[in-house]
């Protein structure tokens, strides 16, 4: 399959979750009763990949129209993903430092140190490194940005239990 055909794909999910933020603040029960410091986070760490995921998911499908180079075309695109990933990460880290974060603390065992092996291996991908795999790497980001952004999507319709 074309990479172009792929990142499209990618892009069309990463819209939909877009679309899903939009439902989920105007029908959910957050609009009625205002929004929790952990649910404002997970809103966020449900749009802001996704919105980085469709804006990057164009980026090798616009510079293949003028540049010629695959490498650098891969190069340039992990090397956007890669800063663009590790500081998502570090700004989840962050959350759950300060406890904001709305998933189980089993699953920021899995969902954050995923993030940032993901972003080294797209920073190592930019650097010349593992350049059969170039794409592959970004597209494994590319999902694994919307894979953290589905997460987020279902801590927020999943009713959770009322303290008591």
């Amino acid at each position: 399959m074309e990479p172009q055909s792929v990142l499209a794909v990618i892009a069309g999910v990463a819209a939909t979750f877009i679309g899903f933020t939009g439902v989920i603040f105007a029908v959910g029960r957050s609009s009625r009763d205002g929004w929790s410091p952990t649910e404002r986070t997970a809103l966020l760490n449900l749009l802001m990949p996704s919105v980085v995921v469709l804006f990057l998911a164009f980026i090798p499908i616009v510079a293949s129209t003028g540049i010629q180079s695959q490498t650098l075309i891969w190069r340039g695109s992990n090397g956007l993903l890669a800063i663009i990933h590790l500081a998502l990460v570090t700004s989840a880290l962050r959350a759950a430092v300060k406890s904001t974060l709305m998933e189980p603390v089993p699953l920021r065992f899995v969902l954050i140190p995923g993030g940032y092996v993901s972003g080294i291996f797209s920073a190592l991908a930019a650097l010349g490194f593992l350049p059969r795999f170039a794409v592959m790497i970004f597209v494994a980001g590319l999902v694994w940005s919307l894979f953290v952004a589905a997460i987020q999507f279902v801590m927020l319709i999943v009713p959770r239990p009322v303290a008591a």
